[in-house]
């Protein structure tokens, strides 16, 4: 949490419809110039997945992955293929 980058993730921590990421205007947003990662569940029903998708222009050296069976549980619910991305994802930092 110490290095999160607040100018980022305060406009989506502030946003008190459900994590409505639909309703934030990602061209405001600054560059998250680091390497991130991003999983999201095909069928998750309470955050979604499609809006994920729309930070991709802000996020230049985000990897982004939906899994098709996964729910809002992800590290759980499909935890070998979840832990699967986060390790490879480990592997090819800087």
């Amino acid at each position: 949490m110490a290095a999160a980058r607040t100018a980022f993730l305060d406009p989506i921590r502030n946003d008190k419809t459900r994590y409505r990421l639909k309703d934030l205007d990602i061209d405001k947003l600054p560059p998250f110039e680091r390497p991130a990662l991003v999983v999201t569940g095909r069928l998750d029903s309470s955050v979604g997945y499609r809006d994920a998708w729309r930070l991709m222009p802000r996020l230049p050296r985000a990897a982004f992955a939906t899994l098709d069976r996964g729910e809002h549980g992800l590290p759980i619910d499909q935890q070998p293929v979840f832990a699967a991305l986060v390790s490879d994802w480990l592997d090819r930092l800087d």
